[in-house]
């Protein structure tokens, strides 16, 4: 039995556990296959290097031993709308099954909040998977609002790789 959850900045030694719920996550979506590249060290370089490209949040929870397991994170950066200006853009947000419905998810994206409105953000942007209907349901009752008209588009990798070797034309 929880005997509290702390909502903290993820320090370098918590990409292990960052990792193994990042590939819980990719399972719960069905896509397990697709975090083949990802490793705590790139997180850690990532989240914590020089050339810092993402942070991330932690849910550590403390059990009636005194022993702490991170149970959620929620990775996140800066970002740009040309509509609104400043943004946060939420990478993912994971809570562990055993840990859910225990306000969890309300904390992670009430510390977002916060840190958005201390950057001077106009809003938070993030993706759900369309049969999450738990989440969509979740979000919704916190003010969020799910976008049906706009569609995710990703350019991966090979088809990256293929449009940067192309040559441009002369101005």
């Amino acid at each position: 039995m929880p005997k509290k959850c702390l909502i903290r900045d993820a320090v370098p030694d918590d990409c292990p556990a960052v990792l193994q719920l990042i590939k819980d996550l990719a399972a719960f979506e069905e896509k397990p296959e697709s975090v083949v590249e990802i490793t705590p060290e790139i997180i850690e370089h990532d989240c914590f290097g020089k050339d810092k490209w993402c942070y991330c949040l932690v849910a550590e929870e403390e059990t009636e031993d005194e022993t702490k397991k991170i149970v959620g994170y929620a990775m996140f950066n800066h970002a740009y709308s040309t509509w609104k200006g400043r943004m946060l853009y939420l990478e993912d947000i994971y809570v562990a099954p055993s840990a859910r419905k225990k306000g969890i998810g309300m904390a992670f994206l009430t510390k977002l909040s916060k840190i958005a409105v201390e950057k001077k953000c106009n809003k938070i942007r993030w993706c759900v998977i369309d049969w999450n209907q738990q989440a969509i349901d979740f979000y919704k009752y916190i003010g969020a609002e799910v976008e049906e008209e706009w569609k995710q588009v990703q350019l991966g990798n090979s088809a990256m790789l293929k449009l940067a070797n192309r040559t441009l034309p002369d101005s």
